[in-house]
């Protein structure tokens, strides 16, 4: 076996992050956009929103709601009817109402 292809105890070398093979092997990560703006204005909110979900499910009620509040506050300016924002400010909402 030679170096790189997991003989003596070595890693295998997998596919270059942000590759379509790598894709491949892992469909849930995205692809590299290092320091890309867009894609964190983009995508920040939407994950936070699926973190707030999870949390709800995990029974975390007070942190699903601190990441609702970051949702809210960094679309503060965006149209009040965007599907994502309504989303996250009813389940804040309902939420907040279960932590009193």
């Amino acid at each position: 076996m030679g170096a790189g292809d997991g003989g003596a105890g070595e890693p295998v070398a997998g596919p270059k992050a942000g590759t379509t093979e790598a894709a491949a092997v892992e469909p849930w990560l995205p692809p590299s956009h290092g320091t890309d703006l867009v894609d964190r204005a983009q995508n920040g909110p939407r994950l936070a929103l699926v973190r707030a979900r999870a949390m709800e499910k995990l029974g975390r009620t007070a942190d699903a709601v601190r990441e609702l509040d970051g949702v809210i506050a960094f679309w503060k300016e965006a149209d009040a009817d965007l599907p994502l924002l309504v989303e996250a400010r009813a389940m804040r909402k309902r939420l907040a109402a279960l932590l009193r």
